[in-house]
């Protein structure tokens, strides 16, 4: 199992990766972004490759950070036209891991959400096949925009698209906070999770009971609750040797990608929350 972090191409930080002593890194790309697929050429792409291999960093998976189900016609024709791009420029990069969310449209009632959803993600997951690649989908709710964003929903979109090429890019931390067992998501779901990010929730239960579950949603946002955060792996409610061990049991072989959004190390601290996130994972790993 190799350990990498999540980020925007760049060459700095894949020269980091090698110096913090990473294994790997999961690239984002999205509209803007460095490796932006909807204009990235083929030299470019195969440049960055070559980077990554002075370095000694494995590209662990590819972030196709698009939404699919925008409200805006024309974002939603473009990010799903750039998804067997983003296929090609995982191959070249080295990995047959492309991340994702399985954004579904914004308005409508939830059966004509998933009917958008099997209709894009069907062809998502055919192209995938053909490649021999596989699709793992982030759990991050995204204000419910992202229809797999727990179990329950899980077993809806597999059921929807049954391909094995569509699985899970599994994060404990958005489980927490939804009070969902992330160990036993682990088990019931084990032959779907494909990649996996590193990420910890701390929840402050003096806030907890003072403000109450609903909080946020006064402000219409689940985001603005104050009673939990996001923190690097130790940091919070998760108990990572029992997630190990999990992983262990169900046979895990793929790669795990610290995603850092922990606030008491943003800003000047990034790199060393990283550092630190790595050190204490590697503990786990034998």
């Amino acid at each position: 199992m190799k350990i990498g972090f999540c980020t925007q191409y760049k060459e700095e930080r894949i020269r980091f990766a090698k110096e913090a002593g990473f294994d790997g890194v999961e690239i984002s790309i999205s509209p803007g972004s460095p490796l932006d697929p909807g204009v990235v050429k083929d030299d470019e792409v195969r440049r960055a490759k070559e980077v990554l291999d002075e370095n000694g960093i494995k590209l662990l998976s590819l972030f196709h950070f698009f939404e699919y189900g925008a409200k805006d016609e024309q974002k939603r024709k473009e990010a799903i036209e750039t998804f067997p791009r983003a296929l090609e420029m995982a191959k070249i990069l080295g990995t047959n891991i492309l991340t994702v969310n399985s954004f579904t449209l914004e308005e409508g009632d939830l059966q004509s959400r998933i009917k958008y959803f099997k209709e894009v993600f069907t062809s998502f997951a055919q192209q995938a096949e053909d490649k021999g690649m596989k699709i793992g989908i982030e759990n991050c709710p995204h204000e419910l925009n992202n229809l797999a964003y727990s179990p329950k929903m899980w077993e809806v979109v597999f059921q929807e698209v049954p391909s094995k090429a569509l699985g899970l890019e599994y994060d404990p931390s958005h489980l927490v906070w939804q009070q969902i067992d992330y160990l036993k998501a682990i088990y019931d779901f084990g032959d779907r999770i494909y990649a996996f990010h590193a990420k910890d929730t701390e929840v402050m239960k003096d806030k907890l009971g003072k403000s109450g579950v609903l909080q946020g949603l006064f402000e219409g946002s689940v985001w603005k609750s104050d009673w939990w955060r996001y923190r690097l792996p130790g940091y919070g409610e998760v108990d990572w040797k029992k997630v190990f061990v999990a992983l262990a049991d169900i046979g895990y072989n793929g790669d795990i990608n610290i995603e850092h959004e922990d606030p008491v190390f943003g800003g000047d601290k990034t790199d060393e929350g990283l550092k630190r996130g790595l050190k204490y994972l590697k503990q786990f790993i034998l």
